[in-house]
């Protein structure tokens, strides 16, 4: 007979031995963007990414994978589909968007 699978497992932050560090990395890390270093900010967020992750319980991460990517991806396809991201960048790319103007407007 197989071996029981404790499912409390689903319930556990993924790895909680990294968060300290991880924590810590990203301090240090951080400092290197006040001194002007931009270019630390793609290994940042890969850091930041690595701490929720750890953060994260399996059931999270599942229902990250199975359920919120795939919706996002459909808004984004959406906004592309109904002429969303053309609007707004003829409204002005360089300013805060209001969903309330941007549903007035006909899209298409």
């Amino acid at each position: 007979m197989a071996d029981l699978v404790d499912l409390a497992l689903a319930t556990r932050p993924s790895n909680m031995d990294a968060v300290e560090g991880l924590i810590k990395e990203l301090s240090a890390l951080q400092k290197d963007l006040h001194d002007g270093k931009h270019l630390m900010t793609g290994i940042i967020a890969t850091k930041a990414r690595t701490l929720v992750q750890s953060l994260q319980t399996p059931c999270e991460m599942m229902m990250q994978h199975t359920w919120a990517d795939p919706g996002l991806n459909a808004a984004l396809i959406t906004g592309v589909d109904i002429g969303l991201w053309k609007l707004m960048v003829k409204d002005g790319a360089d300013k805060p968007q209001m969903v309330d103007s941007l549903a007035k407007t006909h899209v298409r």
